[in-house]
């Protein structure tokens, strides 16, 4: 396991697991808007063939509330804008090795908190373990992370206005190369 401190300041394009979740841009009537909660948007298996030597393909674990009931909640300014969103809840991910059939469950619970910048990126900020997966970077470049991570501790995070992943800001704990565990 790799431990990651200080400041990394390479820029990357890339997604987290449920990245859908980005913070809209939609307007909202001038009254004062109550949070909204969406339950874990995670409910259906999907493949990725491009973060490990062989296809992963990701499950939720079931709907038991002891292992998915993550939620998200956004909270709005008094003209309907989101000023933050907050996810907390257990979420429990089964990675396969499509090849193999060999799995490994992580606990992605977090929680996290989005938030978006006067510039119209959104900082993320994530405690506690995730589960993290990249593209890969533009040709000649490299990232300081593995492509699949899984990541235990205090990360931040930078995301376009677009949803796209543009850097990592810091990030404090362990970070652990995750296609190991599934060869």
């Amino acid at each position: 396991m790799k431990k990651f401190r200080g400041q990394a300041k390479r820029m990357v394009n890339g997604t987290f697991l449920g990245a859908g979740l980005i913070l809209s841009c939609a307007t909202q009537p001038a009254h004062a808007v109550p949070p909204t909660k969406v339950e874990s948007p995670f409910t259906a298996p999907f493949t990725i063939d491009w973060i490990c030597a062989f296809p992963v393909t990701f499950s939720p674990v079931g709907t038991n509330p002891a292992s998915n009931n993550q939620k998200l909640i956004t909270f709005y300014n008094k003209q309907g804008q989101p000023t933050l969103q907050a996810m907390n809840g257990s979420l429990t991910v089964k990675a396969t090795n499509a090849n193999t059939g060999k799995s490994v469950y992580l606990n992605a619970s977090g929680p996290a908190k989005f938030t978006p910048q006067p510039d119209g990126t959104t900082l993320w900020t994530t405690t506690g373990p995730w589960v993290w997966y990249f593209p890969p970077p533009p040709q000649g470049k490299t990232f300081p992370l593995p492509l699949f991570s899984y990541v235990n501790g205090r990360m931040e995070s930078i995301f376009d206005a677009s949803g796209n992943f543009s850097g990592l800001k810091s990030i404090v704990g362990t970070v652990e190369d995750a296609c190991t565990l599934l060869e």
